[in-house]
């Protein structure tokens, strides 16, 4: 027996504007079965991941599936391996290692160019592209611990979010509208948190004693995935719920996809 990967979408029909407490339906296909994947992310009717590629096994690739059309095609490919993608609007963004430490980098599809997010002095890493692909945020050393700070894709600047939003051994930020969220590890395991951006309030998302990890947003939707397989959370209910057993979740409106393990028989 084998184990493999399958990439899953589902979809959550809301019902009278309360999908959360009326119930949803789930409509489940696989996109790619190949044992290389990971990191699926999902932006509109695309949906991208890293795998080596087959032909050449010495590069990694970011590849796209069209939701509409059922194809795949390679988005963008590295010598050097690419880790905990991001992706939004026509922006990935990923950490990269060409430079030995840790920075982050991004890929435009619209211009077909790379994007030097952050490569500064020391590592920075977990990237997160807005839903839109106006902003990336990220990680760097901010003195004895970590910060959120914000890259502007348009302007090609770079600011510190806020300094109410330190971080410690944590990150993998995700950005929708005024609403930022990440993996926190004040508690001495992984929560997620979120903050927003237009009041400058940070507030807690999920909190319990197991680990929290994969967490993503869009619109009012807050996906991440622990101990109980994906989860979810609306922001204008404030009410928590269960998605599907999976991991490593990401959300584009109505869409999830996730990987599911499962055995492969022969």
């Amino acid at each position: 027996m084998k184990e493999r990967i399958v990439v899953c979408v589902l979809t959550i029909i809301f019902i009278g504007g309360m999908a959360w407490a009326s119930g949803y339906e789930v409509t489940e296909f696989p996109v790619v079965t190949n044992e290389e994947v990971q990191y699926p992310v999902v932006s509109g009717n695309t949906i991208a991941w890293v795998q080596t590629r087959p032909e050449e096994t010495n590069l990694y690739g970011i590849f796209g599936y069209d939701v509409p059309s059922h194809t795949t095609s390679l988005i963008h490919s590295r010598p050097t391996r690419l880790e905990d993608i991001s992706f939004g609007g026509d922006v990935l963004a990923w950490r990269d290692y060409r430079y030995d430490t840790a920075d982050v980098w991004g890929y435009n599809r619209s211009t077909q160019t790379e994007i030097p997010i952050s490569t500064g002095v020391g590592a920075q890493y977990y990237a997160g592209v807005s839903e839109d692909g106006s902003r990336v945020f990220y990680q760097a050393p901010l003195g004895e611990k970590s910060s959120l700070y914000g890259y502007d894709v348009g302007s090609e600047t770079e600011c510190l979010v806020s300094g109410n939003v330190m971080i410690n051994d944590s990150g993998d930020p995700s950005s929708s509208g005024n609403c930022v969220v990440w993996r926190d590890f004040r508690n001495g395991n992984y929560d997620v948190y979120g903050y927003d951006l237009d009041s400058d309030t940070e507030f807690p998302i999920c909190t319990t004693s197991a680990d929290q990890g994969c967490q993503r947003v869009s619109g009012s939707t807050v996906v991440w995935s622990d101990d109980r397989g994906v989860m979810g959370y609306n922001l204008v209910t404030h009410t928590e719920f269960f998605i599907a057993e999976g991991g490593q979740p990401d959300i584009s409106g109505n869409t999830v996809v996730f990987t599911s393990s499962c055995i492969k028989r022969g």
